[in-house]
C-alpha cells in the first residue's frame, strides 16, 4: 500500500514474494510488474534510500519523506536491509512525521 499523504492511497493487493526478500526488492518488483515509478539512491553498506514513489519525491525543505512500516511497525533501517517473512504487510507513506505518523 502507498499513502501519498494527501488522502490518496493506492493498494496493490497481494504481492507474492519469497521469504527473505527485502522491502526494497518487493518495491522494485511492484515497479517492474505494476508500473509504479520509484526513485532511489544506493548508499552501499548503509542501504537504499527511496527518494520518490509514484512521481512524489522527498522534499527536504518541507521535511516530507517516504517512510515505511511493516505490520504497522515503523521500520528503522533501510528498505534494502529489512527482510520480509510470509504474510508481512508493507505500507509506504509520504509524511513529515516519520514514526509518529498515524497508521491506517
Amino acid at each position: 500500500m502507498v499513502d501519498y499523504g494527501d488522502g490518496s492511497v493506492v493498494t496493490y493487493g497481494s504481492i507474492p514474494f519469497a521469504a527473505g526478500q527485502t522491502v526494497w526488492s518487493v518495491l522494485e518488483q511492484v515497479e517492474k510488474e505494476r508500473g509504479l515509478p520509484v526513485a532511489s539512491d544506493d548508499y552501499g553498506e548503509m542501504g537504499v534510500l527511496v527518494n520518490g514513489i509514484g512521481g512524489v519525491k522527498n522534499d527536504v525543505g518541507a521535511g516530507r519523506f517516504w517512510h515505511y512500516w511493516v505490520n504497522q511497525r515503523f521500520a528503522e533501517v533501510s528498505a534494502s536491509r529489512f527482510s520480509l517473512q510470509p504474510g508481512d504487510q508493507v505500507l509506504w507513506k509520504y509524511t513529515d512525521k516519520g514514526f509518529m505518523a498515524e497508521m491506517k
